[in-house]
Order: C-alpha cells, then sequence, then structure tokens
C-alpha cells in the first residue's frame, strides 16, 4: 500500500499537484464520507471496492 500512495504521490507532483501523504489520505478519507452520506457506508464501502476491480481490470 506504501509504494502504490508514493507512486500516487509522485504522478501528482508530475502533473504539478504538491499535496504530503497526510493530506492525500485525509482528502482520501472525506471523499469516502461523502459517498457514505449519499448512498451509506456500506454501499459505499461496495462502490470503493468496485472501483479498484474495475481499474484492475
Amino acid at each position: 500500500m506504501s509504494r502504490q500512495i508514493n507512486r500516487v504521490l509522485m504522478d501528482l507532483a508530475d502533473e504539478g499537484v504538491e499535496i504530503d501523504r497526510s493530506d492525500l489520505l485525509q482528502e482520501l478519507a472525506n471523499a469516502f464520507i461523502r459517498i457514505v452520506d449519499e448512498v451509506g457506508a456500506v454501499e459505499a464501502l461496495e462502490q470503493v471496492k468496485n472501483l479498484g476491480i474495475q481499474m484492475d481490470e
């Protein structure tokens, strides 16, 4: 997981977006909470899991 986060941070930096690890994780948590507010916790978790599966395909 750490390598993947580092890769994301490097990709963002390459695009001119400077963000540190804690801020990135905070943004991800905030996004998840917004999804929870929209569809509920269980559905939000399923959507996030499915997003990972879709990206792997």
